[in-house]
């Protein structure tokens, strides 16, 4: 039988065969991530329910259970999202009474025994929730109905508030596990509250029962309060030879995600740059980003650096997250000490009730961390 023409050696089409896979598998991969975001945007929902309140009211089955007031305006409550990193957010809650009381959860008696606070989760996304702390303490208070997707954080009443002044205020702390496919952020691990803004839709219950005003807390003005690294890969067309200058290119990466993203100069800032044979990898930092910008630059920096990288001939650019552990400092060189020369002593010990007893430390719980910079406090719906 003749020998085909175009037959391929072997090594070669095991090795089409393992590029086709990885390609299946990527795009297995990218297509699951698609999915989770969108169940996690939901249905259509009619523009009447989008802007008012009822149907974020609805979310939560506690209203109906104890027949509380859910008008985020009947009460005096405030909340804000605050200091945010990649994977943490915190809720502060405040009260200011107003000048002519109106409402019964405008009483003081009810402003001060905020008790359980819920928030409205994503679908799916429960498993990336890593840890709660109310007040710096870490709180083991935490309940999560899987057929409303309702996340409870009970008993905060249990705990002196502390601003005695301020009985009602309080600060709630959700950690997200980093690492998690589609719900370690802020931004993927609420559910939409279909509002004018990004937000989570969050209701807080007295001790009583009698008032749960359910918010939309925005997110979109908070800043991130960390650093942030990412490693950006790419592969020029001409090879690296083409690039002259690696400050140059660095400095015009640099402008191109700012003008994208609308940021001030020297948020973006490159760190490293290196390019072998035609392929190019970057390390920058990002700062003062806001809660939803980390994921613009993971997930979409080929779209925004397109203007740049089709005029250098630079294909397959992506970002990711670029975590690493810090060097450790080199250990301090042991001192010389002189010997002590003493002369030598003979005699008894002196009994126990005179021997000193050691003193034994005793550790301190740290006290939690200071606020960031926070925004004047949002009334709730808007």
């Amino acid at each position: 039988m003749p020998r085909p023409i175009y037959s391929w050696p072997r090594g070669l089409a095991l090795l089409a065969l393992a590029g086709i896979f990885a390609c299946q598998m990527v795009g297995a991969t990218s297509f699951e991530h698609v999915t989770r975001r969108v169940l996690q945007t939901g249905p259509g929902i009619n523009d009447n329910i989008r802007k008012g309140m009822g149907w974020v009211v609805t979310n939560f089955p506690l209203r109906a259970k104890v027949s509380c007031d859910p008008t985020f305006y009947h009460s005096p409550l405030a909340l804000n999202i605050s200091r945010p990193d990649r994977s943490s957010f915190c809720v502060k809650i405040t009260s200011k009474m107003p000048d002519v009381v109106k409402y019964t959860c405008q009483q003081p008696a009810s402003a001060g025994q905020v008790n359980r606070v819920q928030v409205l989760v994503a679908a799916g996304c429960i498993d990336a929730l890593a840890a709660v702390t109310v007040d710096g303490r870490p709180w083991s208070n935490i309940t999560y109905d899987n057929a409303s997707n309702i996340l409870s954080i009970d008993r905060i009443a249990s705990l002196p508030s502390p601003d005695p002044a301020n009985p009602a205020d309080h600060t709630l702390c959700i950690a997200l596990r980093p690492d998690h496919d589609t719900c370690g952020s802020l931004t993927s691990f609420c559910a939409p509250a279909y509002g004018p803004q990004p937000s989570c839709a969050i209701m807080i219950a007295d001790n009583k029962g009698d008032c749960c005003p359910v918010n939309r807390v925005s997110y979109t003005g908070a800043a991130l309060q960390t650093r942030l690294l990412y490693r950006l890969v790419g592969r020029f067309l001409g090879g690296c030879e083409t690039i002259k200058s690696d400050a140059d290119l660095r400095n015009a990466f640099a402008t191109q995600y700012r003008v994208a993203l609308g940021l001030p100069a020297g948020r973006i800032q490159f760190l490293s740059y290196t390019c072998r044979t035609d392929r190019m990898v970057a390390i920058f930092s990002a700062t003062g980003l806001k809660v939803d910008e980390p994921e613009q630059i993971a997930e979409r920096s080929a779209a925004l650096l397109k203007p740049l990288t089709s005029l250098l001939g630079l294909v397959g650019v992506r970002a990711s997250y670029y975590e690493y552990e810090p060097p450790s400092p080199p250990p301090s060189p042991p001192r010389r000490q002189q010997p002590v020369r003493t002369a030598p002593q003979v005699g008894r010990s002196p009994p126990l009730s005179q021997q000193s007893t050691p003193s034994v430390p005793i550790a301190s719980s740290p006290s939690p961390p200071p606020y960031g910079s926070q925004s004047p406090p949002v009334y709730g719906g808007h």
